[in-house]
């Protein structure tokens, strides 16, 4: 009786474990060139321009401005550093950058600008400084939508006064068919309603 010879099934395991071997030796060092780029992403570190701003250090920011620190820097998220400042009430740094010629109209990734940070923040004396300062009062941000229309929506007076005072257009719509007047209505201020009404 005749004998078969199989080969030997520890060829196949052998093979195996030197694939496993190579990608446990491979892996790790693929996970250590992946890793400080993750680290990156995960753990961004704030410039050191903001960490002054935000710790509302006023003369060393004069400081860091006239060292040659960009006034029209941003942060990690693309935010420029004076729609920062409108976006938290910071008037003292608003006006160290407008003494630093800064873009008024510097937007930021959607579009908003300083000035439509001031309206919704519902900040008259940053929206009055802008205005001086020359910033555009029509300015759409990628909804379409204005200062004029947030100041109105909500609720304050004073500055959908000074808007319209400076030439702040009531026709304007947003990308989804409104206008300042149906802002305002959402914010159901009646006063702010007429003056929209009387400016059209």
């Amino acid at each position: 009786m005749a004998f078969k010879l199989h080969p030997p099934r520890f060829l196949s395991l052998s093979t195996g474990l030197r694939a496993g071997l190579l990608g446990a030796l491979v892996l790790p060092v693929l996970l250590a060139v992946a890793s400080p780029a993750r680290a990156d992403m995960d753990l961004p570190l704030e410039s050191p321009i903001v960490r002054t701003m935000m710790n509302q250090n006023w003369d060393e920011l004069k400081r860091a401005f006239l060292g040659g620190t960009n006034v029209n820097g941003t942060d990690n998220s693309k935010q420029p550093l004076i729609v920062l400042a409108a976006r938290n009430n910071l008037i003292p740094a608003i006006d160290i950058m407008l003494d630093q010629r800064a873009k008024v109209d510097q937007p930021d990734p959607f579009g908003n600008s300083a000035l439509l940070w001031a309206a919704d923040q519902n900040n008259v004396e940053i929206v009055d400084r802008l205005i001086k300062a020359g910033a555009n009062i029509n300015l759409q941000n990628r909804q379409g939508v204005t200062a004029l229309m947030r100041a109105s929506e909500k609720g304050s007076v004073a500055a959908v006064e000074k808007l319209l005072k400076a030439g702040a257009d009531v026709t304007l719509n947003d990308y989804t068919g409104r206008d300042a007047l149906s802002w305002a209505q959402a914010g159901g201020n009646g006063k702010i309603q007429r003056l929209l009404e009387k400016a059209r």
